[in-house]
C-alpha cells in the first residue's frame, strides 16, 4: 500500500516573539514555528503526543502551578491550539496536567531537551502533507492567520506585523506545492551548538626566525678599561661571530674569576641567545627548553624592566605555541603587574588580552567576566575587544539572548570590519534561537571579512544548514553544502557537510536513480576524517547511515545496522528517533514478506522485533493488518484472533504520522478489521456472510478485491470483471494490493475478460497487461504474465477467424520466455494446429509427432494429436 505524504518545517507568514517574564515558561513566535521554553530538570517532565492531544506531566507541584500561571496569562494561540486545559485532582496519588489541544491533525509537535541551558523546547509547526491530502483548493485545515498579537497580561510587546489576503494566499499557495523532497527531519536532523569563538590572538612573535635580542638587543661595552667590562666585551665578540664554544667557555672564566656579580644577568641573557640562535638553525628542543628555563630565572630576578618585559613576552608566546596556557596566564599575569607599575600601555593591553584569551582556552568563564569587570582592564583594551570577550562568554553561558540583545544595539556603532568573535557569536546566537534568516546575514558578513580564519568553515556550513531549516529550492541547499565541503580545510566540519549532503540527496529525496545512490561515496573518511573523534559526528553518521538504508528500502541491511548502534549510550530524544525508524524498518521488511507470499517470515520478524520497536512508538495500522492477515493465510487461527482481539483495541489516537519512510494505505483502523472479517469468512467459505459484510460495512476501496474474488469463484465473470476493473483502472486502487493480490487479480481478471469480452477487444487488453507487466519491476506480479500469454494464444484458436502467424509469434515468445511451463504441451499442439491452418503440414506433422514422442505429454493431447495426424493422412489419400 503506498500514500504520498508531504511535510513542511515552516509557515511562510511573519509572526514576532514575546515571553512571560520571570517564571518558568516563556512563549516565542518564529516565521516558521511556535516554541515554548519550560525551564525545568528534564527529569521532572513528561510529554506525550497522542493524536491532536498533548499532554506535559509533573509531580512537581510548585512547577506544575508555576507553568498554569504563566500558561494562562496568555491568549491561547487560535493558529496552533484549541484550548489548553490544568488538572492535577489525582495529585499527589497521580501526576498534574497540561492538556492542550491542538488546532487539527495538521500541527506537529517536535520536542528536545536543552542540557546546557536546561529548557525543554517544545516546536509547534504545521504539517503540510496532511494540508496537502485532506484540504481542498480553496478550503485547507491549515491553521488560520487572524493576525493577533500574543499578549501575556501586563507585559508590553511589539505587534504582529500585518499580513495582507493576498499575501496570504500566495502564502497557502506555496505550503501547499508538492515537493520532491521529505521535510529536513526525514534526514540528517541531529544538530548541536558549536563552540564559542575565542577572539583572536596574533602571534607577538615569530619564534621560529625571532630571538629575545629582537625585542632587547645586546648592547657593546663601554668602559672597557676596567677588567671586567673588557671580559665581557670578549665574550660580546665572541657570541656576534657565532664562536659559540669560545663564548660559553669565556662566561664560564668570567663567572670562575668574579663570581656572579651585577653582570651575571647579562652573561645568561648572552647565553640564552645563542642557543636560540643555534635552536633556529637546528630546530632543537633541548636547546629551546634550556633557553626557556634561562629567561625564567632572568625575569624573576633583574630589576631591568625592559630586560624583564622581553622575556615575560618571550616566554608567553612559546607557551602559547605549546598551548601551555596554563604556564602563559602565569607569565602574561606577571607581565600585566610588571608593566602596570610604570605604565606601559602596550605591555598592559598585550598581557590583558593573553591573560583573557587563556582563560577562555582554561574555561575560566567566571574568572573572565572578574577581569572584564576591572576598571583597568576597561581603560586599557578597546571597547570592541572588551566586547568580543563578552560575547563569548555570553555564549559560555548561554546568555545567546542577552547577546543578541546588546549586539543589536551597539553594531551601529562598530568600526568596520566588526571583531570576527563577536559576529561569529552573534551569529551562532541567532542560529541557537531559529533566527535563521538573521544567523545567515551576520554568518556572511564573517564570511566576507574574516575568510582566513578557520571558523569561517563553520559559518559556511551554518549557512547552508539555515537556508535548509528554512526550505530554500534544494538546488541553493545543495550547492552550499558542496561549497562546505569543498572549501573546509576542518575535518570535522567538512565530514558534517558531507553527511548532511547526504541526508538531504539520499534521505530526504522520494525517489531515487542509480546516480543519487552514488552519493554513498560521501560516507567514506579521509585519512584526516578518520581520525576525528566527536560523538555529535558519530551520532549524525549513524542516522544518516541508517536512514540511507531506510529510504532505499534496503530494510535488513538497516536493521543489522540498526543493532550496532548502541542505543543505550545515546540521550533519550536521540533513542526515540532511532526507535522510531526502527519501527519502519520492522514494517517495511514485514510488507516485503507479506507482499512476496512469504507470511510465516513476516509473523516471524513481527514477533522478534515488536516489542523492541513497533510498541514503543505510535501504533501504524496497516502493519497490525497484514500481520493479522499473515496469521490467517498460516491457518494460525489461535494467533489470528488474538492478532484481531489487540488490533480492535488499538487507539486511533495513537496513530503514527512520523516517520512515514514505508509507502502504504492511509486505511482506517476500522475498515481494516472488517477487512480482516471478510477474509476470515472467505476462509471458511462463508461466502454469503462475507457479502453481506461487504454490503454493511464502511470498507476501502479494497471491497472490490472481495467482491471480484466472490465473483469469480461462482464463475460469474462478467461482476467479477467490473470489480477488477474498479481496481485495476485506478493506480490509487492498485497501489492498495500487495504483489500476491494483484499477481491474483491480474489472473483472474484475464481470464474473466477471455470469458466475457469479444476476442478482438480480449487481444488488445491481453496485449495490453504484457507491455504493463514487462515494464514493471515488482517479480511477484511478473509471474501472472504466463497465464496472460497463455490465454492470448488461446483466444487465437477459440476465434472462428482464420489463426494467422501472429498467434505463432506469441506462441513462440511463450515458449522461449517459460520453457517449463504447465502449458508448454498444449502450446506445442496448438502450434502444430497453426501450420496445419496454413497448409504446412509437414511441419504441422512435424510437431504433431514430437509432441506424440514427449513422455511427460498428457495422453489426452497424444490422442489429439495422433487423430490430427490420421485426419492429415486421409485427407491426403482423398486427394489422391
Amino acid at each position: 500500500m503506498h500514500t504520498k505524504v508531504f511535510f513542511s518545517t515552516f509557515f511562510f507568514l511573519l509572526l514576532n516573539m514575546n515571553f512571560v517574564f520571570g517564571t518558568q515558561f516563556s512563549e516565542q513566535l518564529f516565521d516558521t514555528h511556535l516554541r515554548w521554553n519550560i525551564l525545568a530538570s528534564q527529569d521532572n517532565l513528561s510529554i506525550k503526543k497522542e493524536g491532536t492531544k498533548i499532554s506535559i506531566k509533573t509531580i512537581n507541584l510548585e512547577l506544575f502551578n508555576s507553568l498554569v500561571d504563566s500558561i494562562s496569562k496568555l491568549n491561547v494561540n487560535k493558529n496552533y491550539f484549541n484550548k489548553i486545559s490544568f488538572d492535577k485532582k489525582q495529585y499527589p496519588q497521580s501526576t498534574a496536567n497540561i492538556i492542550v489541544d491542538l488546532k487539527s491533525s495538521a500541527v506537529e509537535l517536535f520536542s528536545f531537551y536543552k542540557s546546557d541551558t536546561k529548557k525543554q523546547v517544545l516546536d509547534f509547526w504545521v504539517n503540510e502533507d496532511l494540508i496537502t491530502k485532506n484540504a481542498s483548493a480553496t478550503q485547507r485545515t491549515l491553521p488560520k492567520t487572524d493576525n493577533k498579537t500574543v499578549i501575556p497580561q501586563k507585559v508590553a510587546v511589539a505587534p504582529v506585523k500585518k499580513v495582507s489576503e493576498v499575501a496570504k494566499k500566495k502564502i497557502v499557495k506555496k505550503i501547499v506545492k508538492p515537493s520532491n523532497y521529505r521535510d529536513f527531519r526525514y534526514g540528517a536532523a541531529f544538530i548541536w551548538n558549536y563552540k564559542p569563538l575565542v577572539p583572536f590572538l596574533g602571534k607577538d612573535l615569530l619564534l621560529s626566525s625571532k630571538i629575545p635580542e629582537f625585542l632587547y638587543p645586546i648592547q657593546d661595552r663601554q668602559l672597557l678599561d676596567d677588567p671586567k667590562e673588557a671580559h665581557m666585551q670578549l665574550s660580546i665578540n665572541f657570541y656576534r661571530k657565532k664562536q659559540w664554544a669560545l663564548m660559553t667557555k669565556s662566561i664560564r672564566l668570567y663567572t670562575e674569576k668574579y663570581g656572579q656579580d651585577k653582570s651575571y644577568l647579562d652573561n645568561e641573557y648572552l647565553k640564552v641567545n645563542a642557543l636560540m640562535k643555534r635552536n633556529i638553525k637546528d630546530q632543537s628542543k633541548g636547546m629551546k627548553k634550556s633557553a626557556i628555563t634561562i629567561l625564567n630565572n632572568i625575569a624573576g630576578s633583574t630589576t631591568n624592566y625592559e630586560l624583564k618585559k622581553a622575556s615575560l613576552r618571550f616566554i608567553i608566546q612559546d607557551a602559547l605555541d605549546d598551548k601551555d596556557y596554563v604556564k602563559a596566564l602565569k607569565v602574561a599575569k606577571q607581565l600585566y603587574v610588571s608593566s602596570t607599575k610604570i605604565i606601559d600601555n602596550e605591555a598592559i593591553a598585550h598581557s590583558i588580552r593573553v591573560v583573557l584569551y587563556t582563560l577562555a582556552e582554561l574555561n575560566q568563564v567566571e574568572k573572565m567576566k572578574e577581569f572584564l569587570q576591572e576598571k583597568y582592564v576597561q581603560i586599557n583594551i578597546p571597547k570592541q575587544i572588551g566586547d568580543a570577550y563578552w560575547s563569548y562568554i555570553k555564549m559560555r553561558l548561554a546568555a545567546e539572548k542577552d547577546l543578541i540583545k546588546d549586539f543589536e544595539k551597539k553594531y551601529s556603532s562598530y568600526t568596520k570590519p566588526v571583531a570576527g568573535s563577536i559576529l561569529y557569536n552573534v551569529a551562532e546566537a541567532y542560529f541557537r534561537n531559529s533566527e535563521y534568516k538573521k544567523a545567515i546575514k551576520i554568518y556572511d558578513e564573517f564570511v566576507s571579512s574574516y575568510t582566513h580564519y578557520t571558523a569561517a568553515s563553520n559559518a559556511r556550513l551554518r549557512i547552508a544548514l539555515s537556508y535548509d531549516l528554512l526550505g530554500a529550492k534544494i538546488s541553493k541547499v545543495k550547492k552550499l553544502y558542496k561549497n562546505s565541503i569543498n572549501r573546509s580545510p576542518n575535518a570535522e566540519i567538512r565530514y558534517e557537510a558531507k553527511l548532511r549532503y547526504i541526508g538531504l540527496e539520499l534521505n530526504r529525496k522520494k525517489k531515487l536513480s542509480k546516480a543519487d545512490k552514488e552519493v554513498e561515496v560521501f560516507f567514506e573518511k579521509s585519512s584526516a576524517e578518520k581520525a576525528i573523534r566527536n560523538n555529535d559526528l558519530q551520532e549524525l553518521l549513524w542516522v544518516t547511515r541508517l536512514r540511507t538504508f531506510i529510504n532505499s528500502e534496503r530494510y535488513n541491511e538497516a536493521l543489522t545496522y540498526l543493532m550496532s548502534v548502541p542505543l543505550e549510550s545515546l540521550s533519550q530524544v536521540k533513542k526515540s528517533s532511532f526507535i522510531a525508524d526502527g519501527a519502519e524498518i520492522i514494517l517495511g521488511i514485514v510488507k516485503n514478506h507479506y507482499n512476496k507470499g512469504e507470511y510465516s517470515d513476516a509473523v516471524r520478524i513481527w514477533e522478534l522485533y515488536k516489542d523492541e520497536y513497533e510498541k514503543k512508538v505510535a501504533r501504524n495500522p496497516y502493519i497490525n493488518f497484514i500481520v493479522t492477515d499473515s496469521y490467517l493465510k498460516l491457518g494460525l487461527e489461535k494467533s489470528f484472533k488474538r492478532s484481531l482481539e489487540e488490533f480492535e483495541n488499538i487507539e486511533v489516537s495513537k496513530k503514527r504520522n512520523f516517520p512515514l519512510w514505508v509507502q502504504i494505505g492511509s486505511g482506517k483502523v476500522d475498515s481494516y478489521i472488517n477487512e480482516l472479517k471478510v477474509l476470515s469468512l472467505i476462509k471458511d467459505n462463508k461466502i454469503e456472510q462475507a457479502e453481506n459484510l461487504l454490503k454493511s460495512k464502511s470498507l476501502s476501496n479494497r471491497k472490490y478485491l472481495y467482491l471480484g474474488r466472490i465473483s469469480y469463484n461462482k464463475k460469474d465473470y462478467k461482476s467479477s470483471l467490473k470489480a477488477y476493473e474498479r481496481i485495476l483502472t485506478s493506480i490509487s486502487n492498485k497501489d492498495m494490493l500487495s504483489s500476491v493480490e494483484l499477481k491474483e487479480v491480474t489472473e483472474q481478471y484475464i481470464k474473466c475478460a477471455f470469458e466475457v469480452k469479444p476476442m478482438k477487444k480480449f487481444q488488445d487488453i491481453a496485449k495490453a497487461i504484457v507491455v504493463d507487466l514487462e515494464n514493471g519491476d515488482n517479480n511477484v506480479v511478473i509471474k501472472a504474465k504466463e497465464k496472460v500469454l497463455y490465454l492470448l494464444v488461446e483466444s487465437y484458436f477459440s476465434s472462428t477467424d482464420k489463426v494467422t502467424k501472429e498467434a505463432r509469434t506469441w506462441i513462440t515468445k511463450m515458449m522461449t520466455e517459460y520453457p517449463g511451463s504447465q502449458y508448454r504441451h498444449r502450446l506445442t499442439y496448438l502450434k502444430a494446429m497453426s501450420f496445419v491452418t496454413e497448409k504446412s503440414l509437414i511441419k504441422g506433422k512435424e510437431v504433431l509427432n514430437k509432441l506424440i514422442g514427449d513422455k511427460d505429454a498428457p495422453s489426452y493431447l497424444k490422442e489429439m494429436a495422433r487423430s490430427e495426424l490420421a485426419t492429415i493422412e486421409l485427407k491426403g489419400q482423398l486427394k489422391l
